[in-house]
């Protein structure tokens, strides 16, 4: 049997249960430590026997422009009903031009979500979440917010633990799947068509306990994992060349040393120059820390390692090129990181700027050219910060009473 250890993220998001169940009987325990790896899954190929290789195009589906300046909704998941029940719920949110963030009544149900994103095609209109249980979430949202359940829980071939649109190709899913490459671990491309229903699935990248990815660039992944590819291991991170159907690795690079440690987020800055990935194991004896690279040239080079951020749980980069947010899980708060891309070190001293109660999850969104809104999942409500002119706004939080309203996954229209 091989075990997942638990990082301090875990952790982290386990105090928010546990601080209603001191108060509340009968509250179930998350499992945080999952039992035997299904070995079942079988990897497939990039391309079916008898089939052509696919060429790289732009999806068929319309996608329509949206302006910066306009209402959105946020969505989150409801991992918790009244009386403690495990829920499979999810609830839609206004957020509008003026930055007035309000939870409305439309609730819909696709399986549990107890962390996570939520991630949106880049014209909003179709979201997805990867699930408790390893099952895809799907659905879709118009302009008046209203939802329509495409997928409850698809059971593809893995175990989803992540999930981005493609932005190249905003019709299909890149679904992360965190197990060991002989028992399905990797990174598979989910096609979806026009309405959000999955038409296919193909696995495309073996890897080994992937953490988290995000995108570089739309020909260029960024990803967190033991090994991918012909890596071998150990390595840490790894930049990923994706051009459909022949996606290959770049570069990789191993730093944070040890079996037990926990990679916890990736970000990449705004202006493509500096790469990170941070490392947050309660099961070590080593700092936290976070390790910061210089991507030229279709290569990494270490360039800073920050340690005086306990718990560093999730990360945004401001699009302004000018700072950094990093939100610590177990000390409860979010620090900002002045940024200089020309500096030996660029990103500067942890200031804290917020002080959320058991922070989560976090996205942003820029809502003009000159700012940009974070949002970060807590305890039982959502926390906003506004960065504009280099400067970092702490807009509180919108908040309610109850286990039921525990926030899991988090997710906004871009």
């Amino acid at each position: 049997m091989r075990i997942k250890l638990p990082s301090i993220r875990s952790f982290s998001l386990l105090s928010s249960f546990l601080l209603f169940s001191c108060s509340t009987e009968g509250v179930q325990e998350d499992p945080l430590i999952p039992g035997d790896i299904d070995d079942s899954t079988e990897e497939t190929d990039s391309t079916p026997d008898g089939e052509e290789e696919e060429v790289n195009e732009p999806s068929a589906c319309p996608v329509a422009e949206k302006a910066e300046q306009r209402d959105r909704f946020v969505v989150v998941s409801k991992p918790y009903g009244p009386g403690s029940v495990r829920t499979p719920d999810y609830e839609v949110w206004t957020l509008n031009q003026n930055l007035e963030l309000a939870p409305t009544d439309t609730l819909f149900s696709m399986s549990r979500s107890f962390t996570g994103e939520i991630t949106f095609r880049v014209d909003g209109s179709i979201g997805a979440v990867a699930q408790d249980d390893g099952t895809l979430g799907v659905f879709t949202i118009n302009d008046e917010g209203e939802v329509q359940v495409t997928h409850p829980a698809y059971e593809g071939e893995f175990e989803a633990t992540h999930v981005s649109f493609d932005p190249i190709h905003p019709d299909r899913l890149i679904v992360m799947d965190r197990r060991w490459g002989e028992y399905g671990g990797g990174l598979y491309e989910v096609m979806l068509d026009c309405e959000g229903r999955v038409v296919s699935e193909t696995k495309v990248v073996t890897t080994k306990v992937a953490t988290d990815m995000t995108w570089i660039d739309p020909e260029h992944l960024l990803l967190s994992a033991t090994s991918a590819l012909d890596s071998g291991e150990p390595q840490d991170l790894h930049v990923l060349n994706w051009q459909m159907p022949n996606v290959s690795r770049e570069t990789s690079t191993f730093l944070f040393d040890g079996e037990l440690v926990s990679k916890s987020f990736v970000a990449v800055t705004s202006n493509k120059r500096h790469l990170l990935v941070a490392e947050n194991s309660g099961l070590t004896s080593a700092p936290h820390r976070i390790a910061v690279y210089e991507w030229a040239n279709g290569a990494m080079e270490f360039v800073q390692l920050i340690e005086s951020i306990e718990d560093p749980f999730d990360a945004l980069i401001s699009p302004f090129d000018n700072s950094a947010l990093v939100v610590s899980g177990f000390g409860d708060a979010i620090y900002k990181l002045e940024y200089d891309e020309n500096s030996a070190a660029p990103f500067g001293s942890p200031v804290e700027v917020a002080n959320p109660a058991l922070p989560g999850h976090s996205v942003m969104v820029q809502t003009s050219n000159t700012e940009a809104l974070a949002l970060v999942a807590e305890n039982v409500g959502i926390h906003m910060l506004k960065l504009e002119d280099g400067n970092v706004t702490d807009l509180g939080a919108v908040n309610r009473s109850g286990i039921e309203h525990i926030i899991g996954a988090i997710g906004v229209q871009p």
